[in-house]
């Protein structure tokens, strides 16, 4: 697989862009169109099983919905399953040096079960996965049916997704391989202003803040953690991937402009002022986009809330 480079976008043609009002929907059909290409590639090469991930807040949850809806809608009905379900229970994850449970370490998930099910679902069309619930942290078995024939597909999405020991059962044939990440940067002339970890790291501020109650102080703590983590779990194997699914919105700056300026003023005093006031400087230079014009299907909805994928089955 050939990765495309990063494409640069200076802020002041993005300032031009956002305010025709255009713009936003030419970006979002761009978006679908990659998703259009990358569903065509799997359908074409016959594959019941898609492994997709990418690091945190590239929009692998919805890109996985979205591939498998465009996959539906060209008449192979696709699923889509999260390697949660496979969480171990609590006690039995790998620890940190702090002795604290490492939720982001491969064997907190049942590697062995993963393996099996993934066998059986190839070699008979049909398994039953574990769910899991996260309220109790506890593992429920085989409580939820897989089915794949000639007609159907199952995409696996999760962080771990493109690590060979998840696979280690399965015929290399029979599953293809979608990396998930941004690949648009701003900048003024020859500085980079916005780089793609700028962007992630707003996009997982926000959605921590809407479903998980963390202050952006709670997520910039971890944040060094998480990129630990992608750098050991994630981006050894993203030479692996057979496509590449670029998840970059080019008007995203502009969108999230006022929400990191909100940010840095509430936090006035605290450990991580300095961080949030120096990305709000940056956002702000692009501009401001209302968030009343992202479409309710836009990947953006899975950090700013009120996503719907229309006719998702």
């Amino acid at each position: 697989m050939v990765f495309e480079d990063k494409k640069r976008m200076q802020i002041q043609e993005l300032r031009q862009l956002a305010a025709d009002p255009d713009y936003v929907a030419s970006c979002e059909e761009i978006f679908r169109q990659r998703v259009d290409a990358v569903a065509d590639s799997v359908i074409g090469s016959g594959v019941p099983l898609i492994l997709l991930t990418g690091p945190s807040a590239t929009g692998k949850t919805t890109s996985a919905r979205k591939v498998a809806l465009a996959m539906t809608k060209k008449g192979k009905k696709t699923s889509v399953i999260s390697l949660d379900n496979f969480f171990l229970n609590l006690d039995q994850y790998p620890k940190q040096k702090n002795g604290e449970p490492d939720f982001e370490h491969l064997h907190a998930l049942n590697v062995d079960l993963i393996n099996d099910c993934l066998e059986e679902l190839v070699e008979t069309g049909c398994t039953w996965i574990p769910s899991f619930d996260f309220t109790t942290h506890v593992s429920t078995p085989h409580s939820i049916e897989v089915r794949v024939d000639g007609d159907s597909a199952v995409i696996i999405e999760g962080i771990h997704a493109l690590n060979p020991e998840l696979t280690r059962k399965v015929d290399g044939g029979s599953v293809r391989r979608i990396y998930a990440g941004l690949r648009t940067e701003y900048y003024e002339g020859r500085k980079r202003i916005i780089a793609t970890r700028d962007l992630r790291i707003v996009r997982r501020i926000i959605r921590d803040a809407r479903d998980r109650g963390h202050d952006p102080e709670g997520t910039l703590a971890l944040w060094k953690n998480i990129m630990a983590g992608e750098e050991k779990w994630i981006k050894p194997f993203k030479p692996a991937a057979d496509f590449l699914l670029n998840t970059a919105v080019d008007y995203e700056p502009c969108l999230f402009a006022a929400v990191v300026r909100g940010m840095a003023e509430q936090n006035m005093g605290g450990r991580f002022h300095a961080e949030l006031q120096d990305l709000a400087d940056r956002f702000s230079l692009t501009g401001d986009v209302d968030p009343e014009r992202v479409p309710a299907d836009s990947l953006l909805r899975e950090f700013l809330g009120g996503l719907r994928l229309v006719n998702e089955s």
